[in-house]
């Protein structure tokens, strides 16, 4: 029973602090964007880009190969900072460009998170 109880107050804990830690991630990142600005890069489909994108961001489109594309033009030495639906087209997207020698590229992860960025 003992067990149980401390089981129960551990999910109930992790539910308590998730949002909190949410809440780190997005002022970390806005402050690291407000040092070094970058580039934003939306890697998802062009319709959920028409959907909406954060004001700042490029499109370039993971899944039909476009970001590779561009990507060959890109600036190795600059920042970029890379963002899809959920974050794991752009965690694919980051593993390439950094296989591609580009070392300042981030995974922002998900729109709702992005959409809370200036």
């Amino acid at each position: 029973m003992n067990c149980m109880r401390l089981s129960l107050s551990a999910v109930v804990l992790c539910f308590a602090v998730a949002p909190l830690c949410a809440q780190d991630v997005v002022k970390d990142i806005q402050a690291r964007m407000k040092q070094d600005p970058g580039v934003v890069v939306d890697v998802r489909t062009r319709q959920e880009w028409n959907q909406g994108h954060h004001a700042k961001a490029i499109h370039a489109d993971w899944t039909s190969g476009d970001l590779k594309k561009q990507a060959a033009g890109w600036d190795k030495n600059k920042t970029y900072y890379l963002y899809c639906a959920v974050g794991g087209r752009s965690a694919q997207a980051v593993k390439y460009l950094s296989d591609r020698g580009f070392r300042k590229v981030y995974n922002l992860g998900g729109y709702d998170r992005v959409k809370k960025l200036p």
